[in-house]
């Protein structure tokens, strides 16, 4: 098959089309042109249709005791694409807006029922704390013992200037306590819910949640969310007493960076008292973000005890809000403190290595809210197919992306031999029954 004048061979055409992932909708298309899959693209999209409406998601929920069920929700939307070239009018003209719902679940020990403690105007949530004074003492003698400063025999000061963010960032990591030992969780898309913007429908999708994991009327309910979700689940906190909204850490992390440049952008060079408060607070925030990628709960709660009367003063009054009802909640309910300790964030698991025993313990971790924008938002984007701005197929790939992704996985990783996609032990196990 080939244009000989031109010297051009379909073989060759095809072959750059492959290497370049943006034109694979191209290639696609000359397929069907040259009737090489057009007689069995209908036949597909109608199975395909059909098999992502038969899935039940949360089938792949684990159900046995000791298993923590957290869920995470937020808003995800996809958008109809807009006229090129930069026209005046380029303008997106329609899209799609859903609640997305995940599940993180977690295998924990000794869990026991709830225990609740009464607040009063005695209970401290806020000020200066022995783990954020330790890490702050933590970060001046690495920067020190790094810098080396010393003043030469000639009297000048002279110091090491062989380092960088990332030499320092390995230096004090060694020095922390990391969270989160046990296994990875098991993460599950659920289905969706409605419009992302309706208190009803944040309600909703986190009732559903109890249907999802088999909850009784006793048992508390732990929905993670960034600050408007967050409000919302507050708002009906009252009528549903078994509800913990908590507020995602890595919204939070984001406000508490904004903050800061907000309240110091304006102050100039000279300022030197300034400029010490500011090494202060940014070293704060950096212990809130460095309790994040090691999973250390404390870390994270006490650094943001500390910072909690900055948002205020940055005009950001419902985060301080919902900071001081998150910060109440984990003193309120000391088990669920005792819960967030084992497991403070979503543990990446170590693709290169089957065997967790001997897994590296400098681990990375994520955010629970952050884990949802990776492995949902990100995740179902990219494996999101038919028409997007349809709400009923929006939603049905929601449903199914996970699924469908395991299953092309699972085929690619036999003929491919790609180790990194089948190393879960749920791949391993039902590798032949999905193909």
């Amino acid at each position: 098959m080939t244009f000989s004048s031109y010297k051009i061979w379909i073989t060759d055409i095809l072959a750059s089309l492959g290497r370049k992932p943006k034109l694979i909708t191209r290639m696609n298309q000359l397929l069907t042109v040259w009737n090489i899959t057009s007689h069995t693209e209908r036949h597909k999209r109608t199975q395909e249709k059909t098999r992502m409406s038969n899935i039940i998601p949360k089938q792949r929920l684990i159900k046995k005791s000791n298993v923590w069920n957290l869920a995470v929700i937020d808003n995800i939307d996809f958008k109809q694409k807009s006229f090129a070239f930069g026209n005046i009018y380029d303008v997106t003209r329609n899209s799609s807006h859903a609640i997305l719902r995940m599940a993180f679940q977690s295998d924990l020990n000794n869990m026991e029922i709830e225990q609740r403690i009464i607040l009063d105007e005695n209970t401290c949530l806020f000020g200066m704390n022995s783990t954020t004074q330790q890490i702050l003492h933590t970060f001046q003698e690495v920067l020190e013992k790094l810098l080396d400063i010393k003043i030469n025999n000639d009297g000048q000061l002279i110091y090491n200037k062989d380092i960088d963010a990332e030499i320092i960032k390995k230096t004090i990591l060694p020095e922390l306590e990391y969270g989160c030992q046990g296994p990875s969780s098991n993460i599950v898309i659920l289905e969706p819910g409605g419009n992302p913007n309706s208190d009803n429908s944040i309600l909703e999708a986190a009732q559903i949640y109890i249907e999802d994991f088999d909850l009784n009327e006793q048992e508390y309910l732990d929905i993670v969310g960034d600050q408007a979700v967050f409000q919302r689940l507050m708002k009906v906190k009252n009528q549903w007493p078994y509800l913990h909204p908590l507020l995602g850490q890595w919204h939070t992390s984001k406000d508490f960076c904004s903050v800061l440049i907000v309240l110091f952008s304006s102050y100039g060079l000279l300022n030197l008292a300034l400029w010490y408060q500011y090494y202060l607070w940014a070293g704060i925030w950096k212990a809130h973000r460095i309790g994040i990628r090691i999973g250390n709960h404390n870390l994270q709660r006490d650094a943001l005890a500390v910072a909690a009367p900055l948002f205020p003063s940055a005009g950001k009054s419902n985060y301080a809000t919902s900071i001081v009802q998150y910060l109440s909640l984990l003193t309120e309910f000391p088990d669920l403190n005792e819960k967030l300790q084992q497991v403070g964030a979503y543990k990446l698991p170590n693709l290169f290595d089957n065997n967790l025993k001997n897994e590296n313990p400098k681990y990375i971790c994520f955010s629970f809210d952050e884990a949802l924008e990776t492995f949902g938002v990100k995740f179902i984007k990219q494996n999101i197919t038919g028409n997007t701005i349809d709400k009923n197929n929006f939603k049905m790939n929601i449903k199914a992306a996970q699924t469908e992704r395991e299953r092309i996985d699972l085929f690619l990783s036999e003929f491919l031999e790609d180790i990194s996609i089948s190393q879960s032990s749920r791949a391993i196990d039902t590798r032949k029954e999905s193909l």
